[in-house]
């Protein structure tokens, strides 16, 4: 449970071969704490993320990010499956992994 602001990651474990969900607090990320950790996926818990649409509902804004149609889930997964396949970490950008991405990330 994250109860500060911070980061929660879906992370795939090199050393324990298998797929985890962490968190970290502040503008911390898994690499620093383990750098075999390969992120996939990243959800912002800061306040910015979240305070302009859901105030202090950050629950709402949970299950919006994962059930509202914000995250790729087929960008998600092609990129996990590339990874199992190639044994490196997927390159990605800003805004790759969102279904529908703002305007400011559309190139």
């Amino acid at each position: 449970s994250l109860t500060d602001d911070g980061w929660v990651w879906l992370t795939f474990s090199k050393k324990a071969r298998k797929l985890s969900v962490s968190a970290t607090t502040g503008e911390n990320n898994p690499l620093m704490t383990d750098p075999s950790n390969i992120p996939f996926l990243a959800l912002d818990m800061n306040s910015h993320a979240y305070a302009a649409k859901y105030d202090t509902d950050k629950a709402k804004y949970v299950d919006a990010f994962f059930n509202g149609g914000i995250i790729n889930w087929k960008k998600v997964t092609s990129n996990y499956l590339q990874f199992v396949l190639d044994g490196a970490p997927v390159p990605c950008v800003e805004g790759d992994l969102l279904a529908a991405p703002p305007p400011s990330y559309v190139r």
